[in-house]
């Protein structure tokens, strides 16, 4: 009997992957156009969403714990511009809410659980 394949949820870890990787490569072209103080505060913000983005779309373990940490900076911040009269914050607000609540679910969190090593059952 061929031994069984990981449970792991390989496609949506995907789409979340391309989803940060947009959004990084969205704010490097933004934070270059700029090149200003807040050029440079996008640019440093948006190349962790590219390498977290690269890390889902290779099924990297690490990236499963950046992305939650990522997730519940972007919707602070969200929740703070909202705070301050900037509407046009609650989409990506939602957006890392999205991915926030499916990294937390039982499906979402299998991927977080750390590989066993290839000995073990």
């Amino acid at each position: 009997m061929a031994p069984s394949r990981s449970r792991r949820p390989v496609s949506t870890m995907r789409v979340i992957g391309w989803i940060y990787m947009v959004f990084g490569a969205l704010g490097v072209l933004v934070g270059l156009g700029r090149l200003g103080g807040s050029g440079l505060l996008l640019l440093v913000l948006a190349a962790p969403a590219l390498v977290v983005g690269w890390g889902l779309l290779t099924l990297r373990f690490w990236a499963y714990w950046v992305a939650v940490g990522l997730a519940l900076i972007s919707v602070a911040t969200g929740i703070t511009w909202i705070l301050f009269g900037a509407a046009i914050s609650a989409v990506p607000l939602l957006v890392n809410a999205g991915i926030l609540f499916y990294l937390w679910s039982p499906e979402g969190r299998t991927y977080g659980k750390a590989p066993r090593p290839r000995g073990e059952r």
